[in-house]
């Protein structure tokens, strides 16, 4: 499922801003610094104004252009539905993301205004803006069943409405053997692994953040239910305030 948001443009301002400028662009970045890497595999090589016209130019370092796609109902989702974003739209401001692959290719790009913002949440009320991730869950399935461990294995990824599910079994165990029983005991430290990596993922963070949900669960060889979690956008924050508590 990771792979399904790793090409997502986040246009979080929390990552990259570093303080509101003169101009009232709240979302400027310290060129000085670029590139500026903002997740595993992406970074701003790129940032200009244009009177009201915010660029930013993002490179995949990792990936050419034939492993990078632009999700762009997925970035809408974001940028349309931050407060911030949409304070600096509402004054007139339009932004333009561009992306290239790690030769510096094209992958893909797109400029948004309220306008676009409109027509994005229009459809999405219809219900008309999954089809794109409907489409790479497709291609992820496609390469499931697969090993995880030497006995657990990702069945399948499924999606309901904004909630997403991985669904794993264990290939050699029943539920009542010592070891699921073990597995089932220690689920806390799995969920807190869990929410670790998707809380500090740039792109899963987002997707939380934005009303999303990851599901986990889990089934022994004859699919009887073992245990299951969930993580939200709470677990982030929550894990967000200790990390603060415990630096300050």
């Amino acid at each position: 499922m990771r792979n399904l948001f790793l090409l997502i443009n986040p246009a979080n301002n929390q990552i990259y801003a570093e303080s509101n400028d003169k101009k009232g662009n709240q979302l400027a970045v310290d060129t000085s610094k670029l590139p500026l890497k903002i997740s595993y595999e992406l970074e701003i090589i790129d940032y200009k104004e244009n009177a009201k016209n915010i660029y930013y130019k993002y490179r995949f370092f990792h990936r050419d252009k034939s492993e990078a796609k632009f999700l762009k109902d997925t970035l809408l989702n974001v940028v349309c539905n931050n407060s911030t974003l949409k304070d600096q739209l509402n004054n007139g401001y339009t932004f333009t993301y561009d992306y290239v692959d790690k030769n510096l290719e094209k992958v893909g790009g797109i400029e948004v205004d309220t306008v676009v913002c409109a027509n994005f949440l229009s459809s999405k009320e219809k219900g008309e803006v999954n089809d794109e991730i409907d489409m790479e869950i497709e291609k992820i399935n496609a390469h499931l069943p697969q090993r995880i461990i030497s006995d657990l294995e990702l069945a399948q990824v499924t999606r309901n409405l904004m909630n997403y599910t991985y669904h794993y079994r264990f290939l050699d165990h029943k539920k009542e053997d010592d070891k699921l029983v073990e597995f089932l005991k220690n689920l806390d430290s799995t969920k807190y692994f869990a929410i670790t990596g998707l809380c500090q993922d740039l792109e899963m963070s987002n997707l939380l953040r934005i009303g999303g949900r990851i599901d986990y669960e889990y089934v022994d060889k004859n699919g009887d239910f073992i245990g299951s979690f969930k993580v939200t956008n709470n677990e982030c924050t929550h894990m967000s305030k200790l990390l603060k508590k415990n630096s300050s």
